[in-house]
């Protein structure tokens, strides 16, 4: 990914907003949001690949469940020995 380009991408989409003003009202603040959201999300889809996990990961695997297994490693070792 040429991180260069994302930012001249960005930079180029977010000048095409309206200029800043300040913001009197949460329909405004919510509508100026909506805007930079939409503007950040087509630069990220148009310059960041997508990733393509191997069909043999664990997608369900996490941290919380290694650290319980290394746990249960322990008592297993541990039951063992006695």
């Amino acid at each position: 990914m040429d991180w260069d380009e994302f930012q001249e991408t960005l930079e180029t989409r977010l000048a095409a907003l309206p200029e800043p003003e300040e913001l009197t009202t949460i329909t405004q603040f919510h509508a100026m949001l909506k805007q930079l959201d939409l503007v950040i999300k087509a630069v990220i889809v148009k310059h960041v690949p997508m990733s393509k996990p191997s069909p043999y990961s664990k997608c369900w695997w996490s941290k919380e469940l290694a650290a319980l297994k290394k746990v249960k490693e322990k008592l297993v070792r541990r039951s063992y020995e006695r």
